[in-house]
């Protein structure tokens, strides 16, 4: 039987979108079978998947070059398990837990060889067992974080990035914006703006409340508008420049994730359970006028799922599969 999910938005009180499973428009274009697989990115021009895997300790790189068929370019063995991934302009950071700690590695083309293929270009100190990361849409600034704190990384190229850890701020969620971080504390139901420079100098800390505790945080690539999951089923709307309330959108159930996906035509909020394969999908094209896509089911829950422009890339664990957008 078809599972049904009333989509309810609170836009002028009134429910808006009744709808059965699958009506969302996604097309299955590619599939990979990657045992263990534990995170995944994908670069910001769009050219490279980059797939973590748990077993022997690699990054596996694929040119997307033709997204329906994705090409192995390389292997790049680690200093221990991946466990997080962030795609910078052509090249991927990394979380590693390794033996003596966690780490940043970077995985790159060598500028003085690029025909070299991928390599573990270097290492940073990070946080603690960090639990997320996020970058920006100009891919300038970076977060690293977990409930030991974060760690901010300013990524001017390959070859220099300037980081700073803070410690004692336990952060369930972050974002980052093109001149500032936006973090959801794990213990306090408030939303933070920091502003950013050079030499990652922290400014400006702007708050606001939101009634419930927050359980994730996303940004669209266009800096535009911010998406707030909080923990009693609802998603705030919100500018991130002011971090004013734009919309608030009651859910029939509660998830877990949230994530942008930017069309040419129009801008869609992913929703998405830990153990569940069922994604909701809404159209935030007009914060202020959200309206139902529909759902998406997957073959199994998503354990790493990553989006560039129309691309949806998702892991369940052992087979990575690419959606685009119809």
């Amino acid at each position: 039987m078809a599972k049904l999910l009333i989509g309810v938005v609170m836009a002028l009180g009134v429910v808006i979108g009744i709808f059965a499973q699958n009506t969302a428009p996604f097309d299955l274009i590619a599939t990979l079978d990657v045992d263990s697989t534990s995170a995944l990115a994908i670069t910001s021009d769009g050219e490279q998947l980059v797939v973590g895997t748990a077993d022997g300790n690699l990054v596996q790189v694929y040119s997307l070059e033709d997204p329906a068929n994705p090409r192995f370019l390389n292997a790049v063995e680690l200093d221990g398990t991946p466990t997080a991934l962030l795609g910078a302009l052509d090249f991927a950071l990394v979380t590693v837990a390794a033996e003596d700690g966690d780490l940043l590695q970077i995985v790159a083309r060598p500028s003085y060889n690029p025909r070299e293929g991928f390599i573990n270009y270097g290492t940073y100190d990070i946080i603690a067992q960090p639990t997320g990361t996020a970058i920006s849409p100009s891919t300038r600034w970076g977060i690293i974080y977990g409930e030991a704190g974060f760690t901010v990384l300013e990524i001017l190229s390959v070859d220099e990035i300037n980081s700073r850890t803070i410690e004692d701020a336990s952060i369930a969620s972050a974002a980052v914006a093109n001149d500032g971080l936006l973090l959801l504390p794990t213990d306090d139901p408030t939303l933070h703006a920091i502003t950013m420079g050079r030499g990652v100098q922290l400014g400006r800390n702007l708050e606001t409340e939101l009634g419930a505790l927050g359980r994730d945080l996303a940004l669209n690539i266009r800096g535009t508008v911010g998406a707030v999951l909080l923990e009693d089923s609802r998603v705030v709307l919100f500018d991130p420049d002011t971090l004013e309330a734009v919309n608030t959108i009651e859910l029939a159930e509660a998830y877990d994730a949230v994530y942008f996906l930017t069309r040419e035509d129009a801008e869609w909020l992913i929703l998405s359970h830990n153990d569940d394969s069922t994604l909701e999908v809404l159209d935030v094209s007009d914060p202020e006028a959200v309206e139902p896509v529909g759902l998406f089911e997957l073959d199994a829950p998503p354990q790493s799922l990553a989006i560039y422009s129309q691309l949806m890339v998702v892991s369940d664990g052992q087979t990575v599969t690419i959606f685009a957008a119809d």
